[in-house]
């Protein structure tokens, strides 16, 4: 009887019913496992059989010579692909998924070449696995999983709403970043010249654009009524404390505004080297050409070009070869020497006695063999045995 009841129990037990499982088998390896079983935390367990097919395949591969599905674990000593129990099990800033049973990366990091990194770092940032682009004027950032510059003083970030390129840091992002009167107006990240007036608003005291060449200025040549009664300079294109119309033969200028009436401002030069200023000299009005209305000592007839208006003009000029404006300018002035008379360093003017006045004065070189008279009327040349200088009657 007894027998029969073991036997019994036995069958149960082998059907499964009524019997109480024993404990799982230790092991080191699936190797010490049943065939339908794997080594995971040092006991054997049931493969899970309802796997997708894939994850199966992964298994039945050697992962010691390839690498096992993305999540699969390796185990070493048999080369099989298996699930993971435990987030222990799975790399850093991984976890095991809870029904799928692979590592997943954490929320906020990415898998990149096999290890989760973080979307908030410049090496990965977002989710494209990627470095982000390299900044010039400043260096990448990662924000909010979004490629950023951080920049320099004085350029800016170019995000959301900006025309320059994006994640890199730009010179401007609006008019108001743009303070150089030569680049006024923002387009795509830089600041670029103005093309009408209304680009200049913001510039202080140059509100009016010189279209030609895309700066600010306070005046335009041939413009001067933003100047008022002054002239403008047009180098600068700003009004100057020289009145209009005020300056006579031979007197410095920058542009035909500030000459008087029939005068243009012309350049000049000084034995065969160019001047550093223009002059106003006076147009020659004459009716024809066998005739003038120059006076001395602005007698040599020259054909020159308006620096304002590039026009060319017969004018009443100097002996340029001889002297300059401003010695001719100095001449009857009292003087000690001929550093006094003319421009200091130049051999332009001399220190003589003219006829009639009183002890020497500045005068002027000059050639009594050439055409043109080159004296203040009523005087000639006369010589001091070297040189030839306007002095006698």
């Amino acid at each position: 009887m007894r027998s029969l009841a073991l036997a019994l129990l036995t069958s149960i037990c082998i059907l499964g019913v009524g019997c109480q499982a024993e404990s799982p088998q230790t092991c080191e390896s699936s190797a010490d496992c049943d065939s339908n079983q794997s080594c995971l935390n040092a006991r054997c367990q049931l493969t899970d059989t309802s796997l997708p097919d894939a994850d199966h395949d992964a298994q039945a591969g050697d992962c010691r010579v390839e690498p096992c599905a993305e999540g699969l674990l390796c185990n070493t000593s048999t080369g099989a692909c298996e699930h993971c129990t435990l987030d222990e099990q799975c790399d850093e800033y991984a976890v095991c998924h809870a029904t799928e049973r692979v590592c997943t990366c954490q929320a906020g990091y990415v898998r990149c070449g096999g290890v989760c990194t973080s979307q908030d770092s410049v090496e990965s940032c977002g989710s494209q696995c990627e470095p982000c682009p390299e900044v010039e004027n400043g260096e990448p950032v990662c924000v909010q999983q979004t490629c950023s510059a951080l920049c320099v003083p004085g350029y800016y970030p170019c995000e959301e709403g900006c025309d320059g390129p994006p994640g890199q840091c730009v010179e401007c992002l609006e008019n108001a970043h743009c303070t150089d009167p030569q680049a006024p107006v923002c387009q795509q990240g830089a600041c670029t010249g103005c093309a009408s007036n209304q680009d200049c608003a913001g510039v202080e005291g140059k509100a009016i654009c010189d279209v030609a060449t895309g700066m600010c200025a306070e005046c335009l040549p041939g413009q001067s009524e933003a100047c008022g009664d002054f002239s403008c300079d047009p180098q600068t294109r700003e009004c100057t404390t020289t009145e209009l119309k005020s300056r006579g033969s031979c007197e410095s200028c920058r542009s035909d505004d500030e000459c008087a009436p029939d005068h243009i401002c012309v350049a000049m030069s000084f034995a065969g080297l160019a001047r550093d200023s223009a002059y106003c000299l006076r147009i020659d009005t004459a009716p024809d050409a066998n005739s003038s209305d120059c006076q001395e000592p602005f007698m040599v007839l020259d054909i020159k070009e308006s620096i304002t208006t590039a026009e060319l003009e017969i004018v009443c000029g100097i002996n340029e070869a001889l002297t300059t404006c401003e010695a001719v300018l100095d001449y009857n002035r009292s003087c000690t020497s001929a550093d006094d008379c003319g421009v200091a360093g130049l051999d332009d003017g001399l220190c003589e006695l003219i006829e009639f006045e009183p002890g020497v004065r500045c005068t002027i070189p000059c050639d009594s063999s050439l055409e043109y008279p080159q004296c203040y009327f009523p005087y000639g040349c006369a010589s001091n045995g070297d040189t030839q200088f306007c002095g006698a009657h």
